[in-house]
């Protein structure tokens, strides 16, 4: 109910200004490359509102005071719409002609489970959507399901239901009929791009380890399986940069006007050739090393640039080298135990 009632605060009461002066220049030696733009964890929180009472500028601060709650949101709030917008509009007016971009979804809010429910948890992800598409009408997108898109969250099923078949039918105008068969069964797709470009977008949430739905089985939803044949399919028919953006969130709200400014490029900042995964390795393994220029780099902008004088050393290093090197859990523990730290 939270949601629908403050549908009203999206309305244009304040039309955000957006900067993106400097994108000519310093994209311009890339505006030929291929490129797609890649949206994630929007985390929409529809009752953010700047009020004097901080504990209650938004339900996902979980009665935390907003540290400086304004029209772009704060640091202990999920995302405000205009925050939402604002985003949407640097990229569109940024006119990096891409080809397609990749929506890794996670749109509601992170708010106690009461708060939401299966209704709601469809009308967040049906509101960004509509959003997506009135900004890039004319780009494909190729979305996928987060462990905050379903309720309650992380309990993805392995067959059919109301959310599946709910963003089957929303996203239905960017996939084709058998994308949309696949997503409504186990919320998993294929599609050929382009001749030799075939995108696989698979539900890994049905391995994500809190995920109760899915204990102990080997194939849930026969995604394996699927995969597997998708892929020798693919090998058959014998049918990459990536760029960083960030929004310093208090300049923003200060001046109420949002410059989105370029956080890196991936090969340029780590000095690699390309984004092969044998490249990533051997930049990874530098990480590993005692008071690697490399490592700091990196977690410079993981923290994207908030506060040079925060240090990662010691566990706080091992945790993010693990992290980088192993993704299920189970091989993460293990390296961080071997680790001594």
């Amino acid at each position: 109910m939270a949601f629908v009632v403050l549908l009203c605060l999206f309305s244009p009461v304040f039309s955000p200004q957006v900067s993106a002066a400097p994108v000519n220049n310093a994209f311009k030696h890339l505006q030929s490359a291929p490129k797609f733009w890649h949206i994630s964890d929007l985390h929409l929180d529809p009752t953010y509102h700047v009020t004097e009472d901080h504990t209650k500028v938004c339900f996902s601060s979980k009665g935390v005071p907003a540290m400086d709650p304004g029209v772009f949101g704060d640091f202990l709030c999920d995302s405000p719409y205009q925050l939402i917008l604002s985003a949407f509009t640097y990229m569109k007016q940024a006119d990096l002609q891409p080809e397609f971009i990749i929506w890794t979804g996670d749109s509601p809010p992170h708010v106690p489970k009461e708060e939401l429910s299966t209704d709601v948890v469809i009308n967040v992800i049906a509101n960004m959507t509509h959003t997506i598409r009135q900004f890039f009408p004319q780009l494909p997108v190729y979305p996928a399901l987060g462990n905050h898109d379903y309720w309650p969250q992380d309990q993805l099923p392995t067959s059919a239901n109301a959310i599946y078949d709910a963003v089957a039918k929303l996203w239905s105008p960017w996939l084709n009929p058998e994308a949309v068969a696949t997503l409504q069964k186990g919320g998993f797709y294929s599609l050929v791009i382009k001749p030799g470009l075939r995108l696989v977008s698979l539900n890994t949430n049905l391995y994500y380890s809190p995920n109760q739905v899915t204990v102990n089985m080997t194939d849930p939803a026969g995604q394996f399986q699927w995969l597997q044949e998708t892929l020798e399919l693919s090998r058959q028919k014998m049918e990459k940069d990536i760029w960083q953006f960030y929004l310093n969130l208090t300049e923003a709200n200060l001046e109420q006007k949002s410059e989105w400014k370029l956080e890196y490029i991936m090969t340029e900042a780590f000095d690699i050739d390309d984004i092969q995964p044998h490249n990533l390795h051997e930049l990874a393994l530098k990480f590993e090393q005692p008071q690697s220029k490399a490592f700091d780099k990196y977690f410079n902008h993981f923290m994207v640039n908030y506060n040079f004088s925060i240090t990662c050393e010691g566990l706080c290093k091992m945790i993010q080298v693990c992290a980088v090197h192993f993704l299920d859990q189970e091989t993460y523990s293990q390296c961080i135990a071997k680790s001594g730290v």
